[in-house]
C-alpha cells in the first residue's frame, strides 16, 4: 500500500477516496471523520474495515438504535423543558 511514515502516499489516498466517491472535500473537516481517523491510527494496522454486510446488517441498525434511543431520553424532556427536536430526516 505504502510505506510507514510516507504521508504523500496517504494523502494521495485520501485524495483518490476522496474524488472516486464523490465526497464534499469538507468531509475531512468533520469531527465524525476525524475521529474515524484517529481511532483507526490508534487501533493499528491490523485494523480491518467491516465488510459491506456487517455494516448494512449490524452496525448500521445497532446505530439507529442508540440514536432513537437518544431520541427518547429527548422526548422525555419535553415535558420539563417544553423543547422541540426536529428534523429534516424520515
Amino acid at each position: 500500500m505504502c510505506k510507514k511514515k510516507d504521508k504523500n502516499a496517504v494523502d494521495k489516498l485520501l485524495t483518490q477516496h476522496v474524488i472516486l466517491n464523490s465526497l464534499a472535500f469538507n468531509v475531512v473537516q468533520t469531527l465524525p471523520f476525524i475521529c474515524f481517523v484517529q481511532g483507526v491510527a490508534a487501533y493499528g494496522l491490523v485494523y480491518k474495515l467491516p465488510s459491506y454486510s456487517t455494516l448494512r446488517t449490524k452496525l448500521i441498525p445497532n446505530s439507529r438504535i442508540e440514536v432513537g434511543e437518544y431520541v427518547s431520553k429527548v422526548k422525555k424532556s419535553w415535558v420539563t423543558t417544553g423543547c422541540t427536536l426536529m428534523s429534516d430526516m424520515e
